[in-house]
């Protein structure tokens, strides 16, 4: 439909896809298919970001346990370092983070490219 079946008006592309004459309201069946605005990804289905999540939680958790031997003195006897277990446990969790990190920017990068298709 290139006119407007009521006031004979030349209908533009959004006129068209939306039904609506923009000059009278006039409503008609559309001729263009609707965009469909509303995409639905699901953001589960990256397994880099996954993979690498887990690595920086495994990362804080096995790293915490490390401390505590890191912390626990010459193998002697086992004396309680808590500046020793404060600077490994500070390593590890920063570490774990940073994976953490790159994961939900590989995640929100997969989330830009899926929604530019």
């Amino acid at each position: 439909m290139e006119t407007c079946p009521n006031c004979k008006a030349k209908l533009n592309i959004d006129e068209k896809s939306s039904g609506k004459c923009f000059s009278c309201g006039t409503s008609f069946e559309s001729s263009l298919p609707k965009k469909n605005n509303r995409i639905s990804y699901s953001s589960a289905d990256n397994t880099t970001a996954k993979a690498i999540k887990i690595c920086g939680i495994i990362i804080i958790f096995l790293g915490t346990i490390l401390s505590f031997f890191v912390s626990g003195g010459d193998g002697q006897k086992y004396q309680f370092s808590l500046l020793q277990f404060l600077a490994s446990e500070a390593i590890c969790v920063i570490s774990g983070l940073v994976f953490i990190g790159i994961s939900e920017i590989i995640q929100l990068l997969e989330d830009i490219k899926n929604k530019m298709k």
